[in-house]
């Protein structure tokens, strides 16, 4: 896949798993576990896309693309990093309501 489509889609991800968490933020405790197993599913698919999106950054051969992109890719991991945080946290307040 071309570099502009992974990012393009770890973009739309992105945007998808903040929208669910936003969901399930609104009231962890009536949230479904359906809504649960689609943001852990869509957390790993962003991790996949952003590893997809990595290697491919890795063999662009022209160092301005190559370095907005490790820049795009460390802006991803840490989002990935904060929505995972988010939806430990929101799993915890679920069970001890």
């Amino acid at each position: 896949m071309a570099q502009n489509s992974l990012f393009n889609s770890a973009l739309k991800q992105s945007s998808a798993v903040r929208r669910d968490l936003d969901a399930f933020a609104e009231n962890p405790a009536a949230s479904s576990p359906a809504l649960q197993g689609q943001i852990s599913a869509s957390l790993t698919s962003l991790s996949r896309t952003i590893d997809d999106y990595s290697e491919t950054a890795k063999k662009e051969l022209i160092p301005a693309k190559q370095e907005k992109a490790y820049e795009r890719i460390k802006n991803f991991r840490a989002e990935l990093l904060d929505y995972r945080r988010t939806f430990d946290h929101l799993k915890k307040d679920r069970e001890d309501s």
